[in-house]
């Protein structure tokens, strides 16, 4: 898409620094990191939502998450290495790695609020069931 900053990131059309690429997908850091060693993981052909994905080209952004994630880790030596697929910023999917030295490092303040609230279990098995049944 002419408008998408990362299909124009993935032509060379903007600049990235790039950290890993093939013919299916590109890492780069992220321009605005939560942590130093925070990348994004992008598929070459478009897709806006991460349902969109064909299975062959999911699998094979994952295969390389996991090895980026792995890579992050030792070279940021941090506990563990967060995976997100959040698309709200740039409408392309795209996986956000970010090395974790604490759990504030990827929590939203809206998770952190939901923390300190009682679960609701009657709530939580009513949404269990439901998601159940879709599955079926």
């Amino acid at each position: 898409m002419k408008d998408c900053t990362f299909c124009r990131i993935s032509a060379g059309e903007l600049p990235a620094h790039v950290i890993y690429e093939d013919e299916h997908v590109l890492a780069f850091m992220a321009i605005h990191p939560v942590n130093a060693g925070h990348a994004l993981i992008i598929p070459r052909a478009h897709f806006s939502y991460i349902e969109e994905v064909d299975d062959e080209t999911y699998t094979y952004l994952m295969r390389i998450s996991k090895r980026l994630i792995n890579t992050i880790k030792v070279v940021t030596e941090a506990e563990r290495v967060g995976m997100m697929v959040v698309g709200l910023g740039v409408r392309h999917v795209h996986v956000h790695v970010v090395p974790i030295h604490r759990a504030r490092d990827v929590l939203t303040l809206k998770m952190m609020r939901a923390q300190l609230r009682k679960p609701d279990h009657q709530k939580l098995a009513v949404m269990a069931q439901q998601l159940q049944q879709a599955l079926e």
